[in-house]
């Protein structure tokens, strides 16, 4: 799930990526009494691409390509149960919104619907190119609430919501007996206990991503977003100051990395065990397995600081401009509400839906989420986003 609040408008190149790949023949053996012939076995993606190159019923686009074999397999699997076939278009560009209107505005082949992050949902109604959720009231207990919420624009519901990411935080088991109440909790940890040689850590993250900078300044800011495109972010000044300074302790104590973390390396410290702990997000878990080490909730920074996480959320959208509007509804509810089960197994995203069955994982996942905070989904969400960071790397410079 792409993290997209510090691209707002600009302009890149368009790339569309159209399915090519042909799977191998399956074969079963017919028999008879005179002889043993084998007969080809058409898969529904080889009868999907072949009614694909005769044209298409619906045309979709999407922007994150951990999504790739999710929207193939949907699309293949929608034509061999209804016969429609849906165009499934990966577009990489900066400003995919402005993208998708431009195109719609334009002679040609614009996209029925689309995938689109949660906080740039204004920007589209805006735009023009958001038509309302024909099925809202099948989402309405089915989803979490946050789900309803990010999906929403100045009251009326225009995402169909499909799945979500959130901040957690990954402990080792094999030191912890509880998890963590606090960071400060793992601070102090480490003022009575030695850990094996192996471990280099106490706590790991991504520092640079605003994403989970929102943390620490969690606890002392407000939002409003009840205008039209604008964003109001006020901030209790004593608290974001306590919060700061808690920051460059933090750094100080887990003796972070910073000239070389990044996601990806904190992933790997938790699989290679050399962090005790980790900041990580509900897309990383896929990747862990089955490490050592349990999931929870953020929970607070400290007794005196609480923290929240910002929820991110990813829906189908109709583009209002389509002419077969009841078809893209029915594709967006179809990959949304009937096919949830298989979004975690195809994509690392964890749907909206708490799953039946589900392990202790998902459901911490789940539960984080909808205690989250919703990412503001303003037309002018990037500028906060922004700020977020830079009062992030001032205090990171501290440390270097």
């Amino acid at each position: 799930m792409k993290k997209k609040y510090l691209s707002v408008i600009v302009l890149g190149a368009l790339l569309i990526g159209l399915i090519a790949a042909m799977t191998n023949k399956e074969v079963y053996p017919i028999h008879n009494e005179e002889s043993l012939t084998e007969m080809p076995v058409v898969s529904a993606k080889e009868k999907y691409e072949e009614a694909l190159s005769g044209g298409a019923d619906l045309c979709f686009w999407y922007d994150d390509a951990s999504y790739d074999t999710y929207f193939m397999d949907m699309a293949a699997n929608y034509y061999e149960e209804t016969g429609v076939v849906v165009e499934v278009n990966y577009i990489d560009v900066m400003d995919y919104v402005g993208e998708i209107y431009d195109v719609t505005m334009a002679e040609g082949a614009l996209p029925d619907l689309y995938l689109l992050s949660g906080e740039e949902l204004e920007k589209a109604h805006l735009y023009g190119v958001a038509g309302e959720n024909r099925n809202a009231e099948s989402y309405v207990g089915a989803v979490a609430a946050n789900a309803i919420t990010a999906s929403k624009c100045h009251g009326k519901m225009f995402g169909y919501p499909l799945s979500f990411n959130v901040c957690l935080l990954a402990y080792n088991n094999q030191y912890f007996e509880t998890a963590p109440e606090s960071l400060q909790a793992i601070i102090d940890y480490s003022d009575d206990n030695e850990p094996d040689e192996n471990v280099q850590y106490l706590l790991e993250w991504d520092a640079y991503d605003p994403f989970f900078g929102f943390l620490f300044v969690s606890d002392s800011v407000r939002l409003n977003t009840e205008g039209v495109g604008v964003l109001e972010a006020s901030y209790d000044k004593s608290r974001l100051e306590q919060s700061m300074l808690f920051l460059e302790e933090s750094l100080a104590s887990f003796s972070l990395p910073l000239d070389t973390v990044t996601e990806e390396s904190v992933i790997s410290d938790v699989i290679n065990g050399v962090t005790l702990c980790a900041i990580v997000d509900s897309d990383s878990i896929k990747e862990l397995g089955s490490s050592a080490y349990n999931i929870v909730e953020f929970p607070r920074l400290s007794e005196e600081l609480d923290a929240h996480s910002v929820a991110l959320t990813d829906m189908i959208l109709v583009n209002d401009y389509t002419e077969k509007v009841s078809e893209a509804d029915a594709f967006a509810k179809y990959l949304t509400l009937d096919n949830y089960a298989s979004v975690w197994d195809m994509t690392g995203h964890y749907p909206v839906q708490l799953q039946p069955g589900g392990d202790a994982k998902a459901n911490v996942a789940y539960s984080a989420y909808n205690n989250a905070i919703p990412a503001p989904n303003s037309h002018d969400a990037g500028g906060f986003w922004i700020n977020i960071k830079d009062m992030i790397t001032d205090v990171i410079k501290e440390q270097l």
